[in-house]
């Protein structure tokens, strides 16, 4: 069942790239390594991967990484007894695979890279996760939080994903709005920014919008609708 899913998932991104579903963008095989127990996925992050980070006091608690070694993608996830959120969370990183095997392995900014994993993993596994970020994220929006901050968020200075992880939330909603509204717009600005174009620079270019004009967008959009 879950090959079925993810052939449909992986086909369906491909569209939303504009790129043709039959095509394997990977360097023969994603490898998802699916685990019984959290403590043998924290054994094999920190011996197979290097990654001691997970399992750390602070560090809250880790259902599922993706690992983008140069052309290799290695997606690593445990199988929590909540199965729908177990799904969202291997769909989510799977996203960042396929992302990192799009045109380029340049990075989406913070906000657009788990927004759009977390987007695709909504509609393909609606559930607790969508359901908590898009509450959280109208709370945001709707008390006049500044989007904005959320947009300047990155991986580099490690002001992601801020407070209450609110940039997985806001992300989402941007991502949500960009797709509803505008989705070969949202495709054309994904294109520029792997081709290595800054992403405000591309967001400019590819849907006339500065930073704070779409901001101001998502703030109006989320104003009368959820």
């Amino acid at each position: 069942e879950l090959q079925k899913d993810f052939d449909r998932m992986y086909a369906e991104v491909l569209g939303y790239l504009g790129v043709d579903r039959k095509v394997n963008l990977f360097w023969g095989k994603a490898v998802v390594f699916l685990f019984a127990t959290e403590d043998r996925f924290k054994a094999v992050e920190a011996g197979a991967f290097q990654n001691p980070m997970v399992g750390r006091p602070g560090s809250g608690q880790v259902m599922g990484l993706c690992h983008m070694m140069k052309e290799k993608v290695f997606v690593n996830s445990w199988q929590c007894p909540d199965y729908a959120l177990f799904r969202s969370v291997l769909i989510h990183e799977t996203v960042h695979g396929i992302m990192h095997r799009y045109s380029t392995p340049a990075r989406l900014p913070a906000w657009a890279d788990e927004g759009f994993s977390d987007w695709v993993a909504a509609r393909f596994q609606p559930g607790p996760v969508e359901l908590a970020r898009r509450a959280q994220a109208m709370q945001f929006i709707r008390s006049g939080g500044n989007i904005v901050t959320v947009l300047d968020m990155n991986y580099r200075d490690g002001s992601w994903p801020g407070q209450n992880a609110l940039g997985y939330a806001v992300g989402y909603a941007i991502v949500d709005v960009m797709m509803r509204e505008a989705p070969l717009k949202f495709e054309a600005w994904l294109r520029k920014v792997k081709g290595g174009v800054p992403w405000e620079q591309a967001l400019q270019d590819a849907c006339g919008l500065t930073k704070q004009e779409l901001a101001a967008n998502v703030a109006r959009f989320f104003a009368t609708r959820d």
